[in-house]
């Protein structure tokens, strides 16, 4: 059977602009004093993802296993991503599967799958869940999720 929910990492289960920056995001495009973003940052020293801390919604996942995560995740990075879900999410069942960017991610899905997502570039969000952050305010999602319980509430109606 095909899963319905596949969940976005960061921004969703880790926080990987907090061990960047040491704060949350307000941008979706964040730069440091440097003048380089999170991915440059962190494909310089993947180390930093092991710091990074894991979110509110983590609990959620335990109820919909096997997870099935689809994340955009330069090739440098999935050691140490792998890693951090083994370190993070003890005893989850999960499966990645890493897409080269948004657009893939939306390919990826089929009729009636659904997407946890914090990234506010889609040209559709129909098949969007998105979790609320202060760099995705202006995106125009029809199902938005402010707190874990908002979001075992939605995923248990679809």
């Amino acid at each position: 059977m095909e899963p319905k929910v596949f969940f976005d990492i960061d921004g969703v289960i880790r926080r990987l602009d907090i061990a960047v920056f040491g704060k949350p995001t307000k941008v979706w495009d964040e730069r440091g004093p440097d003048g380089k973003g999170i991915v440059e940052i962190v494909s310089s020293n993947p180390e930093i993802i092991l710091k990074a801390r894991k979110t509110k919604y983590c609990g959620v996942l335990y109820d919909f296993q096997p997870v099935n995560f689809l994340t955009v995740q330069p090739p440098s990075w999935r050691p140490q991503t792998e890693i951090w879900l083994k370190q993070n999410l003890p005893g989850l069942e999960y499966q990645v599967k890493y897409a080269q960017n948004s657009s893939d991610k939306l390919k990826s899905l089929n009729n009636g799958q659904v997407l946890v997502e914090d990234c506010p570039n889609f040209q559709d969000f129909s098949q969007i869940i998105l979790v609320d952050r202060p760099y995705n305010r202006t995106a125009k999602a029809p199902r938005r999720v402010k707190s874990p319980e908002e979001l075992l509430d939605l995923l248990n109606r679809i």
